[in-house]
């Protein structure tokens, strides 16, 4: 009996590793690549390690290995990421995003995720005096502080400065999303 289950998890696990994505119940498939990104030995302690370990960015983590950016990532750098929570995906609606997902739109989604990745370590001290930022993805994003903090574009910096080996996590409440979107 042992043997069946064992089997039964093992072919569980190939079947939903090897899917492609069709819907946002999917972007979840390779948790367990994107779990290895945090304790990899390539990977820990840089940008995309440290935003896997954090547990908090699942979809974000998921579609950057998706459209391959986390080698990128794990390299010296520096750079600025500005992470997307879990959260900040609900407020996609849900036939965007699905569309987003699809194997077709998988250089747009390349582009999305290039628009949260700027070069160089930006710490929060830095964004203050910065009005501009020139984006991997080859725009520029809008920075303005206020009284309720930071904001790049529309998205709240909503936890700074968490440091990887090369660069550092910005934590942001929405999704970046390029004029073309």
């Amino acid at each position: 009996m042992r043997f069946f289950v064992c089997m039964y998890v093992i072919l569980c696990f190939t079947f939903y590793g090897c899917r492609s994505l069709s819907n946002t119940q999917e972007i979840e498939i390779n948790s367990q690549s994107v779990q290895n990104a945090g304790t990899d030995s390539i990977y820990a302690g840089s940008i995309i390690g440290v935003a896997v370990s954090s547990g908090s960015f699942h979809k974000f983590t998921s579609i950057i290995q998706k459209v391959g950016l986390n080698h990128m990532l794990a390299q010296d750098g520096p750079y600025t990421l500005f992470a997307p929570t879990d959260e900040a995906f609900e407020l996609f609606s849900e036939e965007t995003f699905n569309e987003l997902l699809k194997p077709k739109n998988k250089a747009k989604l390349s582009n999305l995720i290039k628009y949260h990745i700027v070069a160089g370590e930006i710490w929060t001290d830095s964004l203050q005096r910065i009005e501009n930022i020139t984006t991997a993805q080859g725009t520029d994003l809008a920075v303005n502080e206020s009284e309720h903090g930071i904001t790049i574009n529309n998205a709240h910096v909503v936890k700074q400065n968490i440091k990887a080996d090369n660069g550092v996590i910005q934590i942001i409440d929405r999704v970046l999303q390029p004029a073309s979107y």
